[in-house]
């Protein structure tokens, strides 16, 4: 029976990837879980956003983004406190940047993923992993962490940019 039934497995999952991080000198903003899956890694703009986050997931399955093989990923979520009209215009508005985006994270994003009720929108990375094997956990560490490093630096630009005016003008 696999592991990641487990929510003590998924402590320890993350546990060890906080530790990665830490040693990588890569900065964590919440050195908790949410819940098991995702890893919080991202600074906030709380004065408009409700979300504004770059995270680490693992799981088995993901039924919001149709996903039913094991897998890790990094997303970048946001949902603002203005409601689901500017979360659209905000999607839009980072959507029309969507081939700049693309080419500096150096991989496709899905944008086809529909607005999640409680997140707002998800631009995630997929790449399959059996997170029950610890011997892979290095590898899959370091791909998470590269992502996030890269994540951050390709969207906090986005949202001086672009999504920030649309925020702060609707709040």
């Amino acid at each position: 029976m696999a592991q990641t039934n487990d929510a003590r497995f998924y402590a320890e999952y993350w546990a060890a990837y906080n530790r990665y991080l830490d040693i990588a000198g890569i900065p964590n903003t919440t050195k908790g879980t949410e819940d098991e899956f995702v890893l919080h890694v991202f600074e906030s703009y709380t004065d408009v956003c409700k979300y504004v986050h770059v995270a680490s997931c693992a799981r088995c399955e993901d039924e919001h983004i149709g996903v039913t093989y094991p897998h890790i990923c990094i997303e970048f979520v946001f949902r603002t406190k203005a409601g689901v009209s500017v979360d659209d215009a905000c999607f839009d508005a980072l959507k029309q940047r969507r081939a700049d985006i693309e080419l500096e994270l150096g991989e496709p994003l899905n944008w086809d993923i529909p607005r999640d009720r409680f997140y707002g929108y998800k631009l995630p990375v997929l790449k399959e992993a059996d997170i029950d094997n610890r011997e892979d956990w290095p590898n899959q560490f370091k791909w998470m962490a590269d992502r996030v490093v890269l994540f951050r630096r390709v969207f906090i630009k986005y949202l001086d940019t672009v999504l920030y005016p649309i925020m702060a003008g609707n709040r």
